[in-house]
């Protein structure tokens, strides 16, 4: 099943964590069913994923809002414990989303840099260099920052090296 852009904002789980949340719903069950909006997920990629890992069947309910970025960050900022740098890498992403890219509806997520920053609770500081991350970063180093083993500050500047020093800059023991 498909990700709703706005799902994509956060990153995923995975390894110990994604097989921990497999693990509690094979035990004790899907406790919260996974949201669509117009046949995507929107909220619940991990607890799809797990449910498949667990062999549980999932339970789905429908989005209803206008506004489903700011839902999907309400949800994912209460529920998740995120380091600036993580919050920053999500609002860029949200600061960089197209505006109406659903031809039939318009999505409603695009913000503006401060906005996305604002609604993160970030500075739109880190916003800007989550954004240098993301635009001229590696996929490694993009990861790394989005699982917290990077500061988005540091990150930054790796970014700007060629590739390969940025694959060597996220291997070195001293990366966090």
């Amino acid at each position: 099943m498909n990700a709703h852009p706005a799902a994509e904002l956060f990153p995923l789980l995975s390894g110990a964590d994604l097989e921990a949340l497999a693990a509690d719903i094979g035990t004790n069950g899907l406790a919260e069913p996974i949201v669509l909006l117009d046949g995507q997920i929107l909220d619940g990629r991990n607890r799809h994923a797990a449910c498949s890992m667990a062999g549980v069947d999932p339970s789905f309910s429908e989005y209803v809002g206008a506004d489903p970025a700011a839902w999907v960050v309400s949800k994912n900022l209460h529920r998740r414990h995120l380091s600036e740098s993580q919050r920053a890498m999500v609002a860029a992403r949200l600061a960089t989303l197209p505006r109406g890219a659903n031809q039939h509806r318009p999505i409603g997520l695009s913000r503006t840099q401060p906005d996305a920053a604002e609604l993160l609770n970030v500075a739109a500081r880190s916003v800007g260099r989550a954004r240098v991350v993301q635009q001229q970063g590696v996929p490694e180093l993009v990861a790394a920052v989005d699982s917290g083993a990077l500061a988005v500050s540091r990150a930054a500047g790796i970014a700007r090296l060629p590739a390969e020093d940025q694959r060597a800059a996220v291997r070195a023991p001293h990366v966090s």
